[in-house]
């Protein structure tokens, strides 16, 4: 009879108490699918040399990894996948998927079947309406296990996306993307040809017939628009009436209560939604857009991830336009997904992310204060948010702010607790020891924004949620031109070769950190000059 396994805590897996009301344990007999995440094939130090080789060159200078190398030495070890496979079945768990590019075995069992395997208790907790499942303490694993897998996803179903609260009406008229374009100087004459870009959703939808009322309003042909289902989310944009409440919330002084912010919170996802499509067609419209749905927990976050690096279409950029405190991530999570940014950073794809409304971490009451992540792993363009309104001569650039119903809401940036400083950063973040955040800002003006259009109504958004798909969609502009992949640009812009690629802004501050001359952690080195930094990437 075969020895029973010798079971020790994964390094790392406790999540954060959950800020919600507890419901007890969960249905032992209930369905669960987790998610079982290993390491690479090549290891953590070897990993960290080649990003560091590739922060000091130029694109052209690079060699990303084609797909071939991508499996052989980013993949999985295909004998530490079966042993996975072995451990799950030996606790009675079916075998959904496993992937050696992905590094993944995704399972199912009974609740009482996945808390025998993982050595947890399953929790389930309700939130403003929302249910979703946590445990307490640490998840275990057999001590043969522990080299292989890197973290376990899927025992920790808290939403990752926050929506916004209520808003001030705003009489400001939106901006056109082409006159964004204009004022940022994007290179001449690029329009996203031949080039592919992932746009990664956590839930929510899109609306077809609004990208068609979209393109016809400001004149442009409709882009290539492909939807991805990843995990079996489905395509669903919110309703009309969810996407009105938004529009109210922001535009017309309704307040956000526990009774309707699921409505806003779901209306908020197709509103994104809308946005980041239309903003990276209005500006690369020439470029095939990918659009990946997933579920809006971790799990979802891998797998979404993923699905967008190893997608047969190759994209060269990956927008997001969601995060959260990284308080609210156990270690073991943002261990994963630097992973996951590394392998993005050695293929060649530019990962923008937006760092968070919330200014300095503080605005939203959040304790402790903390910076947003992804914004702040090491391995993606965190973008912070810029005030651009129009002048007798031209433009004027602030750092980003707007008010909701009293409530200030500001460019996200800062210094993360979790996130060590990369080495590009060391002298520009001064005796810091964290990763600074934005690199780089853009248009997020609310009132005054773009004017998008979402389940047939047009109105003004913004936010940092705005400078990303902004950065992303000049990527790809970039990588037209260049004849090349830009990839991971980002170490690039803290070197002195790139001083006149960005726009620095001097007035402002997210709380309590000011813009100023130099890297700041309101807007980075902020907004971007597109032919310059064109030029300095050649």
């Amino acid at each position: 009879m075969p020895r029973s396994p010798v079971f020790a805590a994964l390094a790392g897996s406790r999540p954060p108490v959950p800020n919600a009301a507890s419901l007890g344990r969960a249905d032992s007999g209930k369905e669960q699918h987790v998610t079982i995440v290993l390491v690479p094939r090549l290891g953590a130090q070897a990993r960290y040399a080649r990003i560091e080789k590739i922060a000091t060159q130029l694109p052209r200078e690079r060699e990303p990894m084609d797909e071939r190398q991508f499996v052989e030495q980013c993949g999985a070890v295909p004998e530490q996948l079966a042993e996975v496979e072995e451990f799950a079945r030996r606790f009675g768990l079916v075998i959904l998927e496993s992937s050696v590019p992905r590094r993944f075995v995704r399972v199912s069992g009974t609740t009482e079947q996945i808390e025998k395997a993982f050595q947890v208790e399953l929790l389930e907790y309700e939130h403003l309406g929302v249910r979703f499942m946590s445990h307490d303490g640490q998840i275990s694993l057999p001590v043969e296990l522990h080299e292989a897998v890197e973290a376990v996803l899927g025992l920790d179903t808290r939403p990752v996306r926050r929506p916004l609260v209520s808003a001030e009406p705003a009489s400001l008229q939106p901006m056109l993307p082409s006159e964004v374009a204009e004022a940022y100087r994007f290179p001449a004459g690029a329009r996203g040809a031949r080039e592919t870009i992932a746009i990664v959703l956590p839930g929510g939808g899109l609306d077809e017939d609004d990208l068609r009322e979209y393109f016809h309003m400001i004149r442009s042909p409709l882009p290539k628009v492909t939807m991805v289902e990843v995990m079996g989310e489905k395509n669903q944009p919110a309703s009309v009436a969810d996407v009105t409440l938004v529009r109210d919330v922001f535009f017309r002084g309704v307040t956000v209560t526990k009774q309707n912010i699921q409505a806003f919170s779901a209306g908020m996802n197709t509103v994104e939604a809308s946005m980041d499509v239309e903003l990276v067609g209005s500006f690369a419209p020439e470029a095939h857009i990918l659009v990946l749905i997933s579920p809006d927990n971790f799990e979802g976050n891998y797998h979404v991830l993923t699905s967008a690096i190893t997608d047969p279409h190759r994209p060269s950029v990956i927008s997001c336009s969601w995060s959260s405190h990284e308080d609210q991530y156990p270690a073991s999570v943002i261990r994963c997904m630097e992973t996951v940014f590394e392998t993005a950073a050695l293929c060649g794809i530019t990962v923008c992310f937006s760092s968070g409304d919330d200014g300095d971490g503080s605005l939203w009451y959040q304790q402790p204060i903390s910076v947003h992540y992804p914004s702040a792993s090491r391995y993606v363009l965190g973008c912070g948010g810029t005030s651009l309104r129009r002048a007798a001569h031209g433009f004027v650039e602030t750092a980003w702010e707007d008010k909701l119903s009293g409530q200030r809401l500001a460019s996200g940036g800062g210094f993360s607790q979790k996130v060590k400083r990369p080495s590009w950063q060391a002298d520009a973040v001064g005796t810091e020891t964290g990763r600074g955040v934005p690199d780089v800002a853009g248009k997020a003006d609310i009132g005054g924004g773009y004017e998008i259009v979402a389940r047939g109504l047009r109105f003004s958004m913004g936010g940092t949620s705005a400078a990303a798909p902004m950065w992303a969609s000049l990527s790809l502009l970039l990588n037209e031109k260049l004849g090349t992949r830009a990839g991971f640009f980002a170490p690039l812009l803290y070197t002195d070769a790139f001083r006149n690629a960005t726009h620095g802004i001097l007035k402002g501050n997210n709380g309590k950190y000011h813009a100023g001359p130099g890297w700041n952690p309101v807007a980075g080195w902020g907004s971007p000059r597109g032919e310059a930094l064109l030029k300095a990437l050649s």
